[in-house]
């Protein structure tokens, strides 16, 4: 399956991306069960899995469409590869989430939340052109908050605090787990196994979205749509 559209899993946090790099290489370097990697330089590594190729990189500022105004790293895997006839799509997806939950585990992250591409392509884009705001910025992070939710969403304990753990329990997503700290890992859907295209990926992604960006909608202040 010729697939150009990817996934991409931002890691946020006060500390230096090169520094947040060398700590997920300590992290593979200090156990044995970890997946074995590339480093290319200080700002590059690519991931292997048992079921999957990720990259890890470093993304500038200028370089990525958040609201942020830091640099942060970001876990890139390809749809292509999600795919493969030779490795089920669920598995690859599990092996994803347990690499997010590791990684968040060994940094001090702010929030992590993971994007299909189509839909990063259209942040700031006016709402006749399915546009969304970014799904941070400096000013929500800085109250413990996000501007709109994402395919992935981790929300650590201070964010749990702000939104309610019941709250945040009761979303309507496929997988909603509270790991050992108190934080929250929402993921939207993992059901794409039937789609053949990256439309049809990136419509599976908006409208498992629907239902999520309502209640929050409905119970807390999101920012605008471009364009309205």
């Amino acid at each position: 399956m010729a697939l150009e559209s990817f996934f991409r899993v931002g890691f946020v946090s006060n500390t230096p991306p090169e520094n947040t790099l060398d700590a997920f290489v300590s992290l593979f370097d200090s156990d044995k069960q970890a997946p074995k990697y590339i480093r290319h330089n200080e700002k590059s590594i690519t991931v292997i899995g048992d079921s999957n190729k990720y990259g890890l990189d470093v993304y500038s500022k200028q370089a990525h469409n958040f609201a942020h105004n830091n640099d942060l790293v970001a876990l890139d895997f390809s749809c292509s590869i999600l795919f493969d006839e030779n490795c089920p799509t669920q598995q690859q997806l599990e092996e994803t989430l347990d690499l997010v939950r590791q990684f968040y585990q060994c940094i001090d992250a702010e929030y992590v939340f993971g994007m299909h591409s189509e839909r990063i392509e259209t942040i700031g884009l006016p709402e006749n052109r399915n546009g969304i705001p970014s799904p941070i910025s400096d000013e929500s992070l800085s109250q413990n908050h996000i501007d709109y939710p994402t395919w992935l969403m981790l929300f650590p304990p201070t964010m749990v605090e702000e939104y309610g753990r019941e709250w945040l329990l009761e979303l309507p997503a496929e997988h909603v787990e509270e790991l050992d700290d108190g934080a929250i890992l929402v993921v939207s859907t993992l059901e794409l196994t039937d789609c053949e295209t990256d439309i049809d990926i990136a419509e599976t992604v908006a409208g498992s979205l629907d239902p999520i960006v309502s209640r929050f909608t409905d119970d807390h202040t999101l920012a605008e749509r471009p364009g309205e």
